[in-house]
């Protein structure tokens, strides 16, 4: 069931992703990055709307409902339209094994909790993030007082719902689509982490024209290399989330200014705003351009 819950995770943010995606693609139809890029943008989507709609009223119980319903109905256009269609490329199909078999590797975790969610170390700052998200989860932005639960109150007395909020709203979505603990559905996060490193190195090989079947092993060993795999199971939460998205927007802006388009300019700003949510501490290297 966990493993089948990972797949409906993944493939409801890339659902999310897939509007943006087709309005930032290359001008030649849907090439084989498609269903990546539209992952990652989904998280940038999902993390950029959902304040924006808290900062409106609206608990995320209810705008990722919102979200959803119109990201469903713009695809359901597109599809009768007949504007999107499967890559029929066979390079295109080694992108989704390899992102497949990432999934795969994240998902093995839970098989050795014997029906059990997966907590990975366990360190004290998931009860932080977990409660944080179950606030913004079930509290809307308006609410000052009434809070009956000791963990809710903790996290306006304490000032959790200014730090690091980016990383909670996520967590919040991916908790409200499983309808599960948000306890339980931390490592759902960590996965999408570990995802998007995949989705950045694989862009980033891309752009400097390595081959796809290469940039497929590049991507996939990044994404699952030990160092990698130990930020997530640190319940370093906002590094494994904001890292990738600092290499993903680089790539963005060198595709920016090389193709001149208005569309990749605000998706770098939705990396900005991503990165300043969730991990602010590495802005200064996102905008640092001398490398000598």
């Amino acid at each position: 069931m966990f493993i089948l819950l990972t797949f409906v995770v993944v493939t409801t943010v890339t659902w999310i992703g897939i509007p943006i995606c087709y309005f930032v693609r290359n001008r030649d139809s849907l090439s084989e990055l498609f269903l990546v890029k539209s992952f990652i943008l989904g998280i940038l989507t999902l993390g950029n709307i959902l304040p924006i709609l808290y900062s409106c009223g609206l608990s995320v119980n209810k705008s990722f409902l919102f979200v959803l319903g119109f990201a469903s109905v713009f695809n359901l256009f597109l599809l009768c339209k007949k504007k999107l269609h499967s890559v029929s490329e066979k390079k295109g199909f080694v992108v989704i094994f390899s992102f497949f078999c990432c999934i795969l590797l994240y998902s093995s975790a839970f098989l050795f909790t014997k029906g059990c969610p997966f907590y990975g170390r366990a360190w004290g700052d998931m009860l932080n993030y977990s409660n944080t998200a179950n606030f913004l989860k079930n509290y809307k932005a308006d609410t000052q007082f009434g809070y009956t639960k000791p963990a809710s109150k903790a996290v306006v007395e304490g000032g959790l719902i200014n730090d690091r909020v980016g990383q909670s709203f996520l967590h919040a979505f991916v908790s409200a689509l499983t309808r599960t603990p948000n306890l339980d559905t931390f490592y759902y996060v960590c996965i999408l982490g570990g995802l998007s490193t995949y989705a950045a190195v694989l862009f980033c090989c891309r752009f400097v024209r390595i081959s796809i079947g290469i940039s497929s092993l590049i991507a996939f060993y990044c994404g699952t290399s030990p160092p990698t795999i130990v930020i997530s199971l640190e319940s370093f939460l906002s590094q494994i989330l904001a890292c990738p998205i600092v290499l993903f927007g680089l790539y963005i802006s060198a595709q920016a200014i090389h193709y001149k388009r208005v569309a990749l300019f605000l998706v770098n700003y939705l990396c900005t705003c991503w990165i300043y949510l969730t991990y602010f501490e590495v802005l200064p290297i996102y905008f640092y351009r001398d490398w000598e």
